[in-house]
């Protein structure tokens, strides 16, 4: 790794350590092929989860004459996102039976890539800051299976059977294989660990927003900010730190709402 890829790493493990403890789970996915050195992965993902509440828990596993794939979750704990990331920077991934490599095209050749925010798809909504390694050319790992309609048809005719690579990927929560560009990919991305929940509304001229937050996280650091786009393109603006709410606990997680009135807004402001 060069100088800027270990600090794209490094700045991750950083970033999540000021959230220690927020994850609770982490959601692994991943489809690889098998080759005279092991199976490689064609797309990994953990995806590190602040709570167990709405996550599919339903493991899944797959395995063909050159296919291996599967999704399950594990428990984390404060310390598991650094050996996550340290694994990670290596080009492995632990799965339910052993470890998954990427292939690299010679040693040290893998690369890194930090997005603090979003993933670049993504361009607004919840903070999802995402560290991303790249391995060996995509086409060259394909080619260790054959032809990719012989593959299709291998996949079709496993005792579950996929229509298509493309089938397999997306039944994993993993993109296709055009989405995910030239190179095998190792993925780790982390929800944020507090947002505005579903159950904000704006209700008889006040703005309800329901805020959800990692019971780990320091809540006196949290800050709420809104601005109110009023009458005369005015615009009211304000905020409240998270020490400011009356919490409570909602599972594994903290909520509170907090109400702000809209004043002359018309109805369709949002906060």
């Amino acid at each position: 790794m060069s100088d800027s890829q270990e600090r794209d790493s490094d700045d991750f493990t950083a970033l999540l350590s000021t959230w220690k403890g927020a994850y609770l789970c982490a959601v692994r996915s991943y489809v690889a092929l098998k080759t005279a050195a092991g199976s490689r992965l064609l797309y990994g993902r953990i995806l590190l989860e602040p709570s167990q509440s709405g996550v599919d828990e339903t493991p899944f596993k797959f395995e063909s004459e050159h296919v291996v794939a599967g999704r399950f979750v594990a428990a984390t704990g404060p310390a598991d996102p650094v050996g996550i990331i340290a694994n990670a920077r290596a080009g492995k991934m632990d799965v339910v039976d052993g470890i998954l490599s990427l292939a690299a095209e010679a040693p040290g050749s893998l690369s890194t890539h930090f997005a603090s925010i979003y993933p670049p798809s993504i361009s607004d909504g919840p903070r999802l800051p995402r560290l991303v390694v790249h391995g060996g050319a995509k086409h060259r790992l394909l080619a260790t299976a054959g032809e990719a309609k012989q593959l299709d048809w291998e996949l079709r005719a496993a005792s579950v059977p996929f229509d298509t690579l493309d089938e397999l990927l997306s039944h994993c929560g993993l993109p296709t294989l055009i989405q995910f560009g030239d190179l095998t990919t190792l993925e780790i991305v982390a929800r944020s660990p507090a947002v505005i929940g579903s159950g904000s509304a704006i209700i008889c001229g006040h703005a309800v927003i329901e805020c959800r937050a990692a019971k780990a996280l320091d809540i006196g650091k949290l800050r709420l900010g809104y601005r109110i786009l009023q009458q005369g393109a005015r615009v009211s603006r304000g905020s409240i730190t998270g020490d400011g709410f009356q919490w409570s606990d909602d599972g594994d997680i903290r909520v509170t709402s907090h109400t702000v009135p809209l004043g002359d807004a018309p109805p369709s402001v949002s906060t």
